[in-house]
Order: C-alpha cells, then structure tokens, then sequence
C-alpha cells in the first residue's frame, strides 16, 4: 500500500514517524496547535492526523486525466461523464457532499495555481475561508470551508504539484462535509500517494 504523506498542524516540520494505522499509513504531528495562517512561502506543515479515522478504508484505482492512476474509497462512483477530459471527479455513493477531483492545471507552478484557485474562490464561493495555504518541496496545498447551496458546509483540501514522470501540474481536490475533516484529508492523501502514471 502505497505510503502516505501526512500533514499536521505543526508549521514548518515534516512528521517522519510513520505509523500502520488499518491498512493506511499516516504520520503523527508534532504538535496539535492551531497556527495562524501561513503565506504561501511558508513551509507547508504535515497533516494533523489525530482526526483522521483510525481504521482507514478500502480503496480501488482509477483512470485519471492524461493516463494517470490513482486511488479513490471502493464504491465512489464517477460522475463527470459530461466534462472535459482532463477532468475526473468522483463521489460517495451515498452523498455526493463527499467527493474527490482530478486534473491538470495551465499555471508555470504549482504556487501560481494554488493562489489562482485560492483567489478565484474568494470571489465565487459563499462563506469562503482558508486557515491555510501553503507550499513545500514543490507540493502546494490549502485547506478552506464554504457554503453550497445544496450540500451545505464545505471542508476542501486542494493539493498541487508536478508529476516527476510527465512533468504536467495536477490538482487533487478533496471535498466533504465540515465536521468530516479527519476523512476528507485522508482522501486527498490517498489519492496523492498512490498517483501514478501509466508505465
């Protein structure tokens, strides 16, 4: 199983213990603080993972955009037959407020696309607020809330970076209901850990 990179709240350390937790590995944090939020020159801290749920969940591959390969939680399904190919999102089976996206993005870096998406948000989305955005070892991610109209209130962590293999920048945007954190970061690790592109 692939192993997975782990943010916690501590800014500016990577966790380096890891540890099997059902299946999944994450790392612990240092600290369970609550920084302020960091500009994006700042080092991105690893995942808190003490809200992360400790038994894990299966998970199955999937086709992504331009040959890729990467994990999403068994039984979500696709659902964006209609959109362009370098876009593929899938959903819980049982609510689509829990959702992961894929694709790739036009920006030089991912520090250009991460504060594009960033800005873009502040004005498209109802109740935006980001507690972080931040960019280390050419990975850019941010983690923000807002309110949908038909899903209600939103927890989102969109991680950026350049695949070593095709040296295309991708997004892997996970999204799930506030109060759901813990699942929602562990989504968006597994599909960054096991990505791949075709051999």
């Amino acid at each position: 199983m692939a192993v997975v990179l782990c943010w916690g709240a501590a800014v500016g350390l990577w966790a380096v213990l890891p540890r099997e937790s059902g299946g999944v590995q994450v790392r612990p944090a240092a600290t369970k603080s609550s920084p302020p939020t960091p500009k994006a020159t700042e080092s991105l801290p690893p995942f808190d993972t003490d809200d992360m749920p400790s038994e894990g969940f299966e998970t199955q591959e999937i086709e992504g955009p331009n040959g890729t390969f990467f994990e999403v939680p068994r039984n979500w399904n696709r659902f964006d037959e209609s959109r362009e190919p370098d876009v593929v999102s899938y959903e819980s089976e049982d609510s689509r407020a829990s959702r992961l996206i894929i694709f790739t993005v036009a920006e030089a870096t991912p520090s250009e696309s991460i504060k594009a998406a960033s800005d873009s948000d502040r004005i498209t989305k109802g109740g935006y607020d980001e507690p972080f955005r931040g960019v280390v070892g050419g990975i850019a991610r941010r983690e923000f809330t807002y309110s949908d109209e038909e899903l209600g209130e939103q927890f989102a962590v969109d991680c950026r970076f350049e695949a070593e293999t095709d040296g295309n920048l991708y997004a892997i945007v996970a999204f799930g209901p506030v109060g759901q954190e813990g699942e929602t970061r562990q989504v968006v690790e597994r599909a960054k850990a096991s990505f791949r592109t075709a051999e």
